[in-house]
């Protein structure tokens, strides 16, 4: 990985760790538990399943690949798509939310804290990722590149949720 590549991956890390922690600031125990409708998530549910996805994919990338390569540098692609609202994913199991966290407070800290391994995680691996696969419990087969690129974006993704969720209907202002 090129020090230029490794610079702009680490920068929409830390900007996906920014716009959670942004949209969530300030925000009281009745705000982070409103439901825009019945059976959607909350904004503590999504900063939780934020701080599960990530973990599950720095495991995916750091600890459950294996050599293999792809040709198609598909990487800007996976990172642009989870981008999108407009096509919703159905959670795996795993990574959706039940309660794990005791406050949003608790929730932004397992995600920050996970977000920060990521990081570190980043400025050190010598490994190209693009010559190593894993797994996604969505996206199947992908390079950790890839999984990288979805894991930039997620956060992201789940920020606009957040912003969709205070700007709903009946959103308490307190």
């Amino acid at each position: 990985m090129t020090s230029e590549e490794r610079s702009a991956l680490l920068e929409q890390l830390r900007a996906g760790k920014v716009a959670i922690a942004s949209e969530v600031e300030g925000l009281s125990a009745a705000q982070a538990g409103f439901r825009a409708v019945s059976g959607a998530w909350s904004i503590v549910e999504c900063v939780e399943h934020v701080a599960l996805a990530e973990t599950g994919m720095f495991i995916a990338i750091s600890r459950r690949s294996t050599p293999g390569s792809s040709e198609q540098h598909r990487e800007e692609g996976y990172f642009r798509n989870s981008l999108k609202r407009t096509r919703k994913f159905e959670a795996p199991e795993m990574m959706k939310p039940s309660g794990r966290y005791a406050s949003l407070a608790e929730a932004l800290k397992a995600f920050e804290d996970s977000r920060d391994r990521t990081i570190r995680y980043i400025e050190k691996v010598d490994d190209d990722l693009r010559g190593r696969r894993t797994t996604h419990p969505v996206a199947g087969d992908i390079t950790c590149r890839e999984c990288l690129g979805l894991m930039m974006g997620h956060p992201l993704r789940h920020a606009e949720q957040i912003r969709e969720i205070k700007a709903a209907a009946g959103f308490p202002t307190a």
